[in-house]
Order: C-alpha cells, then sequence, then structure tokens
C-alpha cells in the first residue's frame, strides 16, 4: 500500500514489531543489504584532485581506500595489506605518492592495486606478486561525486540513480568546486573550518584490525 506522509493511516495500519528496531540479526541484514550491495556516496572527485591524492572511508564496517591513479583513474580497494592483513592508511586523507606501503612489513602497491615489492618473499619459488593484489572495489561517478559498491558483481549505478539522473542534471553538481579559504572568512562572516562546510566529513581514525580470509592471502 502506497502510504504518503500526509495521508490518513488506515484503520488496520500498524507499527513494526519491536524487534526490527532492536534486534541484532535484524540489523545486521539491513546493513549487509543496503550498504553491502547498494552504492554508497564516498565523497567528491575535487577531494583527489592528483596522482596518489587518497581518502579513506568505512563502509559496511570495511575500511576503504579510495586513490587516484598515474593515469588519472580513480580506484577502491580494501584498506587490507594482502600479507597479514594490517590496515594500510589510516590517515582520513592524504597523498601517498606513488606507491602504497604496508607499516607492518613493507608490502608495497602500486595505484592500481598491484604488489610491486614483498620484502623477504621472493625467496620462496612458488610466491608470485601477481597473486596478491589489493582488493578491489567498484567504483561509480555521477555529476562529481564518487560512490563505491561492495559487491561482487554490483549492478550499474544509473539504475539505482534511476530519475535522479535527469532531475539534478540541471544543478550542474559535476562543476562544482570547493571554495578556497580566503573567500570563507570574509569580516568574520563563517566562524566554522571550511573543510567541514564543503566537502564529506572523514570518518574517525580506527586502530589496526585483522580482516577476513577473503581479503588477506
Amino acid at each position: 500500500m502506497d502510504v504518503k506522509p500526509r495521508d490518513p493511516l488506515p484503520l488496520d495500519a500498524r507499527t513494526l514489531p519491536a524487534q526490527y528496531y532492536v534486534d541484532p540479526d535484524y540489523f545486521l541484514t539491513e546493513r549487509e543489504r543496503f550498504f553491502g550491495r547498494t552504492w554508497v556516496c564516498v565523497g567528491r572527485e575535487d577531494d583527489l584532485p592528483g596522482t596518489g591524492d587518497s581518502i579513506v572511508r568505512e563502509v559496511d564496517d570495511e575500511s576503504l581506500i579510495v586513490v587516484r591513479g598515474e593515469d588519472g583513474e580513480i580506484r577502491a580497494f580494501y584498506n587490507v595489506c594482502r600479507h597479514r592483513g594490517t590496515r594500510l592508511l589510516t590517515e582520513p586523507e592524504g597523498c601517498v605518492g606513488k606507491r602504497i606501503q604496508c607499516p607492518y612489513h613493507a608490502w608495497t602497491y602500486d595505484l592500481q592495486g598491484r604488489l610491486v615489492a614483498a620484502p623477504h618473499m621472493d625467496e620462496g619459488p612458488r610466491f608470485r606478486k601477481a597473486d596478491y593484489p589489493l582488493k578491489a572495489v567498484a567504483v561509480g561517478r555521477w555529476d562529481g561525486h564518487l560512490f563505491v559498491n561492495l559487491a561482487e558483481q554490483p549492478a550499474p549505478i544509473e539504475e539505482q540513480l534511476g530519475d535522479l539522473i535527469p532531475k539534478f542534471r540541471p544543478w550542474g553538481m559535476g562543476e562544482l568546486r570547493r571554495a578556497p579559504p580566503d573567500c570563507l572568512r570574509r569580516e568574520g562572516e563563517l566562524e566554522a573550518d571550511p573543510p567541514e562546510l564543503l566537502r564529506v566529513r572523514p570518518l574517525p581514525d580506527h586502530p589496526p584490525r585483522a580482516s577476513s580470509s577473503s581479503r588477506t592471502t
């Protein structure tokens, strides 16, 4: 039944049972369904203006790296080293240069997620760097916004956005850019820190934690 917010409720209407609000199993199911299978906005393309610029976001309890490569492409990876599951980056934003290096055993990845250095592992006759890239996450773009999707084979982002695409096209959001700080501090008009006003707020740091075996070796 399609009931609009201001419509009177039918006489037989009922609220959801209490367990839908408090049961941990329902919470985990909803979290996986909404955040584990759909496109989630994690920032703006202008958050990553140059090679190696990166942001760290958490989606469905997974820490993710979003980084701009040397080819200009923006990619996302699980923030987990393939060696021992150590968290690779802890800062919510920054620039990694041309490499992402694990702080534990110095396994090093390029900006396409390929393993390029694994100290002491070259001695193993069966070890191949090509077998241990970072686990990639799907990235979608829309009008300057960046989205990620944790599903293995996600539907195109256009399917989820639907009518929003033509509806917001006249806004030209893809052309928006963050204003310089000087534009925001004229005669004390605004006291808040500019990044708090104009960009996605970074998530707080989290200590390194072991990840699921599907992300590591």
